[in-house]
C-alpha cells in the first residue's frame, strides 16, 4: 500500500512540474485554448521514433524571451498522435512587444 501512496506522489509531482503544458488528443485543441490575449502552441507527435521530450524556446527580434519543455515521466515517450499544447500569455512577454517579430524553436529527444 505504501508503494502505491509513494507511486501516486511522485506522479503528482511530475505533472506539477509540467507547468502550463498540457497534453490532449483532442485535434481542436488551438481552437479551444485560444483568446485574443494568448497564443496556443499545439505539437502533434508525428515521430516514427519514441518522442521522449519536447524543449521550445521563444524569441522576439533575436531576444530570447523564454522557454519550456515538456516530458511525461523520463524514459517514457509520448503515444503516437498525442498533443503537447502550452499556452503563452501576456505575462510571458515584455510590455509592448512587437509579436511580429516573434520566432519559435523546437528540440526533441527521440532517443532514451
Amino acid at each position: 500500500m505504501k508503494k502505491i501512496v509513494y507511486f501516486i506522489l511522485l506522479l503528482v509531482f511530475t505533472f506539477s512540474l509540467i507547468g502550463c503544458s498540457t497534453i490532449r488528443n483532442d485535434k481542436n485543441v488551438a481552437e479551444d485554448m485560444s483568446s485574443d490575449d494568448n497564443i496556443v502552441i499545439a505539437v502533434i507527435n508525428d515521430c516514427d521514433d519514441d518522442l521522449y521530450y519536447i524543449h521550445c524556446e521563444y524569441y522576439l527580434s533575436n531576444t530570447p524571451i523564454g522557454g519550456w519543455r515538456v516530458a511525461i515521466l523520463e524514459g517514457i515517450p509520448f503515444a503516437m498522435s498525442e498533443i503537447i499544447v502550452h499556452d503563452l500569455i501576456a505575462e510571458d512577454f515584455p510590455e509592448k512587444s512587437d509579436l511580429s517579430t516573434m520566432r519559435v524553436e523546437f528540440f526533441c529527444r527521440s532517443q532514451k
